[in-house]
């Protein structure tokens, strides 16, 4: 059996490959396969958990040639046409997990699976440049939620909608076209809030109880006291040379013994690393926050750095 394994997306326009060891760890889990015209399409979890780390699931979609024919495929890895669903038996419908509108052009993907041959498919929703939220569906539209950026803590069942459509420029070619609805997997969504409140205290623990850790260079903004935090925290990044981008992941007021403010943490992503900014308003009747980054871990094996 051939096995064909194009890369992630952010590389897969290159053209590369890499091995299926790379794609499929050996820790991973797998549906049962779901098989419709000859084709059957089987999810590889390689992340079994996800919302903190990794934020959003890592999964291989392995599609398989069970004709005695050939299987043509067009774009075959453009997941983020397809209906990734989460359901729980808490809570009646589903999730949706939703993506914000993709202006980049990319090459239409194609390929033609002998019979017996397997395509993988990786698909790294952490890589993507797409960003994405949950969707309330399959109950009362009157009753919908707002969208949220994390599911709630727990278990769920994960089924993919695969939709294959002709785009290619070659007509002549007989694309397997349609639908196909993958079989549930289990998947876990991590408690976020209490792990980005386990980043936070591991660096305000280490701050001591007379205030010293406020000593030395900070980043002063110069907005009222009154100010939103999500305000602050843009400025903030913005006065820092080293970061380029960032995604804020959580936002909270924390106690610290050491003052008698109740200062702002946030725990932000940056291709600096995973950062925890602490900030709050010194001068009450002015304008000025105090601020000051400090690198973070979500290993709490990690200890954190209290360099500016």
């Amino acid at each position: 059996m051939r096995i064909l394994t194009p890369i992630v997306f952010t590389i897969m326009m290159l053209g590369a490959s890499i091995s299926l060891a790379r794609l499929v760890p050996s820790s991973s889990v797998e549906s049962k396969a779901a098989q419709k015209d000859g084709l059957s399409v089987t999810v590889i979890l390689t992340s079994p958990a996800f919302g903190a780390d990794p934020e959003w699931p890592r999964l291989v979609v392995r599609f398989k040639n069970a004709s005695p024919a050939d299987i043509h495929l067009c774009n075959d890895d453009a997941y983020w046409d397809w209906k990734f669903r989460f359901t729980t038996k808490d809570q009646p419908g589903w999730w949706l997990l939703h993506f914000e509108p993709f202006p980049i052009r990319r090459p239409i993907s194609t390929h033609t699976l002998k019979p017996g041959e397997t395509l993988d498919v990786p698909i790294d929703l952490n890589q993507t440049p797409r960003p994405a939220d949950f969707l309330r569906d399959g109950i009362p539209t009157s009753k919908l939620p707002a969208p949220e950026p994390h599911l709630q803590p727990g278990k769920y069942e994960l089924t993919v909608d695969i939709q294959l459509n002709d785009n290619s420029a070659d007509k002549k070619i007989p694309y397997w076209t349609g639908s196909i609805t993958t079989n549930p997997i289990a998947i876990e969504a991590q408690d976020v809030k209490a792990i980005y409140g386990d980043v936070i205290n591991r660096v305000t623990s280490k701050f001591d109880k007379f205030g010293g850790w406020k000593n030395g260079l900070f980043g002063e903004i110069k907005l009222p006291a009154d100010a939103e935090p999500k305000d602050v925290i843009a400025l903030a990044i913005k006065n820092v040379r080293e970061i380029k981008t960032s995604r804020v992941l959580d936002i909270r007021q924390v106690t610290i013994e050491s003052l008698k403010e109740s200062p702002y943490a946030a725990v932000i992503q940056t291709d600096a690393g995973l950062k925890v900014l602490i900030f709050y308003p010194f001068l009450k009747d002015a304008k000025g926050w105090w601020s000051r980054f400090y690198d973070a871990s979500l290993n709490p094996a990690t200890k954190p750095s209290f360099d500016e």
